[in-house]
């Protein structure tokens, strides 16, 4: 009988374990679908020059930076997976035809792409988002003033009604041109 509670127990773990590296695996798949998405909403701000919502840069940034953790645990598990699989494709080599070495390689070549999409696709978007976080930095206002403080102030559009940091030459939303006229609520803080 605890044979049987043994053999159970080794069935749970290893279908736990499965379960954990099936999950990382769409996690990292995810971690490639937006870091592709920060990447070209990060390129479309910066090729617009401002005028698109950086809100939503941000938003797909973030949600790009958590998800790339997890598809960094998955390259961890890939690496680990990959060093035992290349010590028994040796042993397979040795002592079995090419058709049996190769597929048991794609397996390893598919999953080196993915892994490799994760890392490059993940750090081009955290590149291209510095950049534009950038240029929002350069676009700004926020001039220092005296003491430490900064200058605030909002512009709001003439076509849509929506208010902007003053530092902006074009509205967030619809991308009309903003007059320096158009600054209301000009205040100093500390």
């Amino acid at each position: 009988m605890a044979g049987f509670y043994v053999v159970v127990t080794a069935l749970i773990m290893i279908l736990t374990a499965a379960v954990i590296i099936i999950a990382f695996e769409l996690l990292s798949v995810l971690s490639i679908v937006f870091s592709a998405i920060s990447l070209s909403k990060s390129k479309r701000y910066i090729a617009l020059g401002g005028r698109y919502d950086f809100k939503t840069v941000k938003r797909f940034h973030i949600a790009a930076l958590v998800l790339f953790i997890f598809g960094c645990v998955s390259v961890f598990i890939f690496a680990t997976e990959l060093i035992f699989s290349l010590i028994s494709l040796a042993n397979v080599f040795a002592y079995k035809d090419i058709g049996s070495v190769i597929s048991e390689a794609v397996p390893l070549i598919l999953g080196a792409g993915k892994n490799a999409a994760v890392v490059i696709l993940g750090v081009n978007s955290f590149r291209r988002y510095s950049g534009a976080k950038k240029m929002r930095d350069r676009l700004s206002v926020n001039a220092p003033v005296n003491r430490g403080g900064y200058f605030y102030g909002r512009k709001t559009c003439p076509k849509c009604g929506y208010e902007n940091s003053a530092g902006y030459n074009y509205c967030t939303m619809c991308g009309e041109k903003l007059d320096k006229s158009q600054v209301t609520n000009l205040t100093i803080k500390y």
